[in-house]
C-alpha cells in the first residue's frame, strides 16, 4: 500500500492530483485549496512520501521541485483554509503538511545550505516570545515539536525511519539527556563567524543524516570555517529514505476529463511508466477479453472500459482500474449561466443532465457547486415539444454550508428569448436539520416549449445560530429531472 501514491502523479502536471472516473480531475490548479487536500494544496502534498523520496526524485528532480516550491508566488486560491500561513513560497510552516519539507533539501546534492538557511528564517521569524508567537496552529503540539528538533540540529524527515537529517542548531550547547541514563552534548559554536563546514559525533565525520542509536552519549559537533567556505555536501543521501525501487506496477489512467460525450468518444490511456517502453496497457471494452492498448479508440455508446499495466521484464502487474462513459440523450443540451466553482464540477459542463445521480454522500464529487450565488441554467431540448414535467435535484447538508435554496423559479420560452413564469416553487426544508438530505423540486409542464430556464435562489449568508455565521451558503444541484 505504501506504493499506491504513484497512481496519483500526473506527469504532465507534475504533481499529485485527485482522479475521477479513472482521469485526472480537469481545471486543476496546484495553488487551488479544496476538499481533495486536507487542509493543504498539491504543492504543499508533493513531497508527502517521505517512505520512497528515491521514487519521488525519478518522477521529478527534487532538489529543482525544492527550488520551485520555495520560489512559488505566496498565496493560495479555492477554499480560505486559516491554518495555510507563514508562507514561504508555497512551504507553509504554520501547519502541519508541509514541515517535512525544507529537511528534503538535506538528501539532495549540494543543497545543505539552501536548507539551514530556510531552517534558520523559519525558526527566527516564526516563534517569538509573545501570546500569539506561534505562526500558525499549534495542533497536539506539532509547531513546538518542530521547533524543538531545528532548534538541536536534526529533524525526523520520514516517520518510523530512525535516522534524522542534520540541520543546524539554534542554540551555542545543548545537553541531552537520553532514557538510558547517558548524556549527550551538542555544541555549535562560532555560527556567526563562519560557514558550516562539517558535523563530528564523538571525532567521526557524519553524513548528513544521524542514527537514533548514535544520540546515545554523543558528542555532535557542528564545526564552521571562518574563511566561509560553504559545507561540501558532496553526496546526496536519497538512501535515507527507500533506497529500493517500488515493487508494484502504476495503474493506467484515463485521458478523458469528462465522462460524458454526445455523438462519439475518443478513449486514451496512458502509464506513468511510458518513457521506459517496459509495461504494456491491456484494456477491456463491456467486460469483453482484455487486448493490448496500441492507439486511442472511439465509442459511439454507453461503455464501461477496464484496463491495467504489466511489466514483464519484472514480473510487475497492476491493479485493475475502471471507466464508465455516458452518452448524452439526443437533442438535450444546456448553457451555464452561472460558473461553478472548480472544487465541485460533478464532471463538468454537462453534468446535469448526464443522467448520473448524486446521492446523499456529496463528497464524492457528483454535486455541482455554488458558492454564495443563484444557480440559473438553460436547457434546450431542441425543438418546441410538449413535457409533462421538468425538475431539479438539490442537496443540504448544513454543517458542510450546503444549504436548500428557499425557491427555484421554472420559466419556458420558444425562441430562447421571450421566457414566461411555469411556476415559482418555495422547497419549504428545514435548515436546521443536522444530516444530509436530498430533494427533487419538479413542476408540470402545460404547454410546449423548448428551451427552459431554471433558476434555484442561494440561501445567502449563514443564520445566526450557525457555527459558522455569516459566511456565503452553498448551493449544490445535480440533474434536470425531465419526463416526456
Amino acid at each position: 500500500r505504501s506504493n499506491n501514491w504513484v497512481n496519483l502523479y500526473n506527469p504532465q502536471s507534475g504533481f499529485f492530483q485527485p482522479k475521477k472516473n479513472g482521469s485526472w480531475i480537469a481545471k486543476f490548479d496546484p495553488y487551488e485549496v479544496n476538499q481533495y487536500f486536507t487542509e493543504a494544496n498539491a504543492w504543499q502534498y508533493s513531497l508527502s512520501v517521505q517512505q520512497d523520496l528515491v521514487t519521488v526524485n525519478r518522477l521529478y528532480q527534487l532538489d529543482k521541485h525544492l527550488d520551485e516550491l520555495f520560489k512559488a508566488e505566496e498565496h493560495t486560491r479555492g477554499r480560505q483554509q486559516a491554518d495555510i500561513s507563514g508562507l514561504i513560497g508555497q512551504y507553509a510552516h504554520g501547519n502541519e503538511p508541509s514541515h517535512h519539507i525544507i529537511y528534503a533539501y538535506g538528501i539532495c546534492k549540494d543543497r545543505g545550505q539552501a536548507m539551514r538557511s530556510l531552517i534558520t528564517k523559519c525558526v527566527n521569524e516564526f516563534y517569538t516570545n509573545a501570546p500569539d508567537g506561534l505562526i500558525g496552529n499549534e495542533d497536539c503540539g506539532q509547531m513546538s515539536a518542530w521547533y524543538v528538533f531545528s532548534a538541536m540540529g536534526f529533524y525526523p524527515l520520514c516517520p518510523g525511519n530512525t535516522n534524522y537529517i542534520l540541520g543546524i542548531p539554534n542554540f551555542n550547547q545543548i545537553t541531552l539527556h537520553t532514557a538510558d541514563g547517558s548524556t549527550s552534548t551538542i555544541t555549535n559554536y562560532n555560527r556567526v563567524h563562519g560557514s558550516l563546514h562539517a558535523i563530528r559525533n564523538n571525532g567521526v565525520l557524519m553524513p548528513k543524516f544521524l542514527s537514533h542509536n548514535n544520540l546515545q552519549a554523543a558528542h555532535l559537533q557542528f564545526l564552521y570555517n571562518t574563511q566561509n567556505e560553504p559545507m561540501q555536501d558532496s553526496l546526496g543521501n536519497l538512501s535515507y529514505a527507500a533506497s529500493e525501487a517500488p515493487k508494484s506496477e502504476p495503474v493506467p489512467y484515463f485521458n478523458n476529463p469528462s465522462r460524458n460525450f454526445i455523438d462519439q468518444f475518443t478513449v486514451e490511456l496512458h502509464t506513468i511508466n511510458e518513457a521506459d517502453k517496459q509495461s504494456t496497457i491491456y484494456y477491456s471494452v463491456d467486460q469483453a477479453p482484455f487486448q493490448i492498448y496500441t492507439n486511442s479508440f472511439i465509442i459511439t455508446k454507453n461503455c464501461h472500459v477496464e484496463a491495467y499495466s504489466e511489466n514483464k521484464m519484472k514480473a510487475l502487474k497492476s491493479k485493475t482500474v475502471a471507466a464508465d462513459f455516458i452518452k448524452l440523450p439526443a437533442g438535450r443540451s444546456i448553457r451555464l449561466l452561472t460558473n461553478y466553482d472548480n472544487q465541485y464540477t460533478a464532471g463538468g459542463d454537462n453534468a446535469l443532465i448526464d443522467l448520473q445521480r448524486g446521492t446523499s454522500n456529496w463528497r464524492i464529487g457528483n454535486w455541482q457547486g455554488y458558492p454564495g450565488k443563484d444557480v440559473v441554467v438553460i436547457l434546450d431540448v431542441s425543438s418546441v415539444k410538449q413535457l409533462k414535467s421538468i425538475g431539479l435535484g438539490c442537496l443540504q447538508d448544513q454543517g458542510a454550508w450546503i444549504m436548500m435554496p428557499p425557491s427555484i423559479t421554472f420559466e419556458g420560452s420558444a425562441d430562447g428569448v421571450n421566457y414566461e413564469l411555469i411556476e415559482k416553487v418555495q422547497t419549504n426544508v428545514s435548515d436546521t436539520i443536522d444530516h444530509a438530505l436530498t430533494k427533487d423540486i419538479k413542476v408540470p409542464v402545460k404547454k410546449p416549449y423548448r428551451y427552459y430556464r431554471i433558476t434555484a435562489k442561494n440561501y445567502g449568508k449563514l443564520p445566526e445560530w450557525h457555527w459558522s455565521k455569516g459566511e456565503p451558503a452553498w448551493l449544490f444541484v445535480d440533474e434536470f429531472l425531465i419526463e416526456e
